[in-house]
């Protein structure tokens, strides 16, 4: 079962919702039923899901709504206390897999495509495996690295005039949900508003 965001709510800056801002960069917003970065201008921005801890095993995507430069996309194993992570993005009619480590950027591949309003970019991480895909198709860029073992699943915009929709992600794992306790009575006991288990 995977994790969904459409933005589709009032605008919010910065990001609503189980979203935290990632360490080290500059914030989303919601704007008009999408996501952009909160400044408006060129700036490293990003955030991540905190719905509970994922598998190190995970995906993200999201789709283009907006814009010409979508130096923007979807990010796997953010760390919640540093700028980490591994994303995709699209810039110089390229689609790029970056790593992020502690701010450091490294670009790790890169594949000329054009990406289009209306498509879906998603980046999986599998093991040491990294890859990049348009439309659920077969991965455009594939690389190897090490470097970032776990973290949530996310988004990291740069270019301030993009628009992006339609998040989803790998669910988190279910061990991590929050579960209510419960008790078990005997049968005729009375458990309040005047019931008894009498079944």
């Amino acid at each position: 079962m995977a994790i969904t965001d459409n933005f589709n709510r009032a605008n919010a800056n910065p990001l609503d919702g189980n979203w935290v801002t990632l360490s080290g960069a500059g914030a989303l917003r919601i704007v008009s039923n999408a996501v952009q970065n909160a400044s408006g201008t060129d700036t490293d921005s990003g955030a991540y899901r905190n719905d509970g801890t994922f598998p190190a095993n995970q995906y993200a995507q999201v789709v283009l709504s907006s814009g010409t430069t979508p130096d923007a996309g979807p990010s796997v194993r953010n760390a919640s206390g540093a700028l980490t992570c591994y994303f995709a993005t699209h810039f110089n009619t390229e689609f790029h897999i970056y790593k992020v480590e502690a701010g450091v950027f490294t670009q790790l591949g890169f594949f000329t495509q054009a990406w289009n309003v209306g498509e879906t970019l998603k980046i999986v991480a599998t093991g040491t495996g990294i890859t990049c895909h348009i439309n659920g198709g077969s991965a455009l860029v594939s690389v190897t690295d090490s470097g970032i073992a776990s973290g949530n699943p996310g988004i990291f915009i740069y270019e301030g005039s993009i628009v992006l929709d339609d998040f989803e992600c790998t669910d988190f794992t279910p061990s991590s949900r929050t579960t209510k306790n419960t008790r078990t009575f005997p049968l005729g006991t009375e458990v309040g508003m005047g019931l008894r288990m009498n079944l």
